[in-house]
This record gives structure tokens, C-alpha cells and sequence, in this order.
């Protein structure tokens, strides 16, 4: 069974800041590509990554923004991993040329209108536990399934503490509250959702969820089926993830997938049972390239031609989409 990396092994950093307080907001990435794609045929330029402020203040005219914002759809676009700095360029990642396409019109889904885009994006966002944010923490690290502010404070800060990580408490602090406003509901008093709950498209999610009652907000964020999640989608996540992590090992553990840091049961917050029914449908997806066995207590899922595990991670997705007319 493979053994889960230990936090002393493990190089972290941290990133708590950046986003200026402001949950991602639809349109933002699309917003960004455009600005990439704009000006491509140019000398190199980095329209979004800049932090040259001439640069930011050309963003704000062509973005529509307010210089904030700007510095916030910088920090989304590199936290998603969309757009990423080469040779002085801004370039679109693999990711981002499928999703906006090589025009930002073109690819799976540029308008960010199906769900399945929003999980790639979660998945984009938090897959890279070594960096540490709140959300990253939160999806990687913390077990609970109901608690407050100040109990994701406290874990944080002794986490930060035993990782020898450099963070100051009022940045953290802020940092959770992004994540949360990014990621629960609102409800208002009537007990409707409120128009602005949805400001943020990973709210949709259902992943963080408002409950009422008690001095301070509490919330919860149950494991289970993920019923929206599409079965492509993991598979993509889990393709992902083995490349990544397990590189050429023809197996890995169940219990590794279900519980370690960057693992697609983590991230999108599955269940036991839960898992075992999507690697049953990444059996059937894949045409068992991919299988998993329960066997007198040994649980594994094994690839037997990993060489090309990742030839074909997105072809997947790209049936998806055209079945949803995209």
C-alpha cells in the first residue's frame, strides 16, 4: 500500500493573500483570456500577470474594473492555473485553450455556463495543496464537517505553526473569509437564497453550506456523492492527480485516493461509498484502462498502460461537452 507523503517531506509554502478580499466573480477568467488573446499577435506583454502599474492601469480600461479587481482576477487567474507567465508572455494553459478556446468563444464552455466547468475549475483551484490558501487548506487538510470561522482559524494557525510557515493572523483571517463567501450560500431572513448568493460561480458547488442558530455563523460541509459532479470530470481529476503524484506506479491504494492531500476524494469532498461508485464509473468510462478491485480487505486501482495514462486525459471532457451541445 502506498504511504502517504509526511508534512516533514512535504515542502509547503504559503499564499494567503492576493485575491484583495474578493471571492472569484463570473466573467472574471473570461475577462482575462480575452485580454491574453487581445494582444497575442504582439510583442510579448503580460495584459494579467503584470503587477507594473501602467500595465494594471491599461487592465483596468480593458477589463472594466476597478484596480483591486484587477489585482484579484491576477491572483484567480494564476490560482486556477488559466494563464500562466512564459518568456515574458502571458499564455494560455492547456486547461484554458479547452475551456475558452484559442478566441475565448470556441472552447468547451467560454461562458462558464455548465457545472462541470465550475468542478474542473474547483479541481484547478485547489489540486496544488503545497501551496497553502484557506480554500487549498480547507479542501486538503481539515476533516470536519461542521464548524465556524474561529475553528478553521485555529486549525489553520497550528497547521502554519507545525509546517514552519510564515502567515500573519489578520491575513489568514481574511483569507477564510474569501473562501467562504466564495463558497456558501447566503440565505436571507425570508429563507430564500438571496440574489447575490450566487456571486461567486463555486458557490454553486453546494460544497460550504450557511446554517443558522448559535452566537456565531456556523457552516458545513458534508462528504457525500456530489451528485452534480459529472463522472468525466473525476476521471480527468483522478488522470490528473496520477500523473501528478503517482507518476509511473501501476497501482494506487483506495485509502490514498480517499484521504491523501491532492486527491480527487479531498478535493471534492467524497465519501467512502461515494468513491467507489466513481471509480466505477471511471471503469466504464475508460474501458477498464483504468480498474479497481476490493479484494479480501485490499482495495487498489490500477493502470496497466501508465506510460500513455495522460495522452488522452481530456478526451473525456471533450465528449462531455459535445453531448451538452457545447
Amino acid at each position: 500500500m502506498a504511504k502517504r507523503q509526511s508534512d516533514n517531506v512535504t515542502k509547503y509554502t504559503a499564499k494567503f493573500s492576493g485575491h484583495e478580499t474578493f471571492p472569484l466573480r463570473y466573467g472574471w477568467l473570461y475577462k482575462a483570456v480575452k485580454s491574453v488573446l487581445d494582444i497575442y499577435g504582439e510583442k510579448p506583454q503580460r495584459p494579467v500577470s503584470s503587477g507594473n502599474p501602467e500595465d494594471i492601469e491599461k487592465a483596468v480600461v480593458r477589463m472594466g474594473v476597478g484596480k483591486n479587481m484587477v489585482n484579484s482576477i491576477r491572483y484567480w487567474t494564476d490560482a486556477s492555473k488559466i494563464i500562466e507567465e512564459r518568456n515574458g508572455r502571458d499564455d494560455l494553459t492547456e486547461i484554458a485553450l479547452e475551456i475558452f478556446g484559442d478566441d475565448a468563444e470556441s472552447g468547451w464552455d467560454p461562458y462558464m455556463e455548465q457545472l462541470a466547468t465550475i468542478w474542473i475549475l474547483h479541481w484547478q483551484l485547489n489540486s496544488n495543496y503545497k501551496v497553502m490558501s484557506a480554500s487549498r487548506w480547507f479542501f486538503n487538510r481539515f476533516n470536519g464537517q461542521r464548524f465556524d470561522k474561529q475553528q478553521l482559524m485555529d486549525s489553520i494557525l497550528s497547521d502554519v505553526d507545525k509546517l514552519n510557515l510564515k502567515a500573519a493572523e489578520k491575513t489568514i483571517s481574511k483569507d477564510i473569509e474569501c473562501m467562504l463567501q466564495g463558497y456558501s450560500q447566503k440565505n436571507s431572513n425570508n429563507s430564500k437564497i438571496s440574489e447575490d448568493s450566487f456571486s461567486s460561480p463555486l458557490v454553486e458547488l453546494g460544497l460550504i453550506r450557511t446554517l443558522e442558530g448559535g452566537r456565531y455563523k456556523k457552516f458545513s460541509a458534508e462528504l457525500g456523492g456530489q451528485e452534480s459532479l459529472p463522472a468525466e470530470v473525476f476521471t480527468f481529476a483522478l488522470i490528473d492527480y496520477w500523473n501528478r503524484e503517482a507518476k509511473k506506479d501501476k497501482t494506487i491504494s483506495f485509502d490514498r485516493l480517499l484521504t491523501a492531500e491532492g486527491s480527487p476524494a479531498r478535493v471534492f469532498r467524497l465519501s467512502q461509498s461515494a468513491l467507489a461508485n466513481r471509480l466505477d464509473q471511471v471503469e466504464e468510462l475508460t474501458q477498464r484502462k483504468i480498474s479497481w478491485t476490493d479484494t479480501q480487505g485490499l482495495r487498489q486501482i490500477q493502470c496497466d498502460d501508465i506510460e500513455n495514462l495522460g495522452e488522452d486525459k481530456f478526451d473525456h471532457l471533450t465528449k462531455f461537452y459535445a453531448k451538452q451541445g457545447k
